[in-house]
């Protein structure tokens, strides 16, 4: 188990639980740093300010769990921003990506505000991203001017 300080709240969490951290994309909780930047519900930010490891002298229940629709979900008082699905943590690489358009996305049955707010979080200033699609079906966001995708694990066509 690890215990992710930021200030005065603590969340307790799995090694393989994923937090998103800016400018490192999707971090599991036993590889976060001291000074890694989380997202808040808000939009606003705060930096892990201490880490525990704790070794378990027993075993304790953990719940796995899949979120209907999106993949993200806050935690604790503060409204942490986390995935559910440890597997895929390593931010990885858009292959081929494609701006898409509003219209293309509803076609397939995606609400490109939604899309945005459940990865980047409800205070963010969604105007200034835009969603693209690769060449597998995956969405992502980029922020304009920035070259860094940001990985919404949501796909088209799956």
């Amino acid at each position: 188990m690890v215990h992710v300080y930021t200030g005065d709240t603590m969340i307790e969490t799995t090694e393989e639980h994923p937090f998103w951290v800016e400018e490192k994309g999707w971090v599991l909780a036993g590889e976060l740093n001291e000074g890694d930047v989380l997202r808040l519900k808000s939009g606003e930010n705060v930096k892990v300010t201490k880490l525990e490891r704790v070794d378990l002298k027993e075993p304790v229940k953990v719940y796995n769990f899949e979120v209907q629709d999106w993949h993200t979900y806050y935690v604790s008082d503060i409204n942490v921003l986390v995935h559910n699905k440890a597997a895929r943590y390593n931010t990885p690489t858009p292959v081929n990506p494609k701006r898409v358009d509003t219209n293309y996305l509803k076609k397939n049955g995606i609400d490109p505000h939604s899309l945005k707010y459940d990865t980047l979080g409800d205070g963010a200033d969604i105007s200034k991203y835009n969603i693209y699609v690769d060449k597998n079906g995956e969405l992502w966001i980029l922020k304009n001017g920035s070259k860094e995708f940001i990985p919404t694990y949501e796909s088209i066509g799956r």
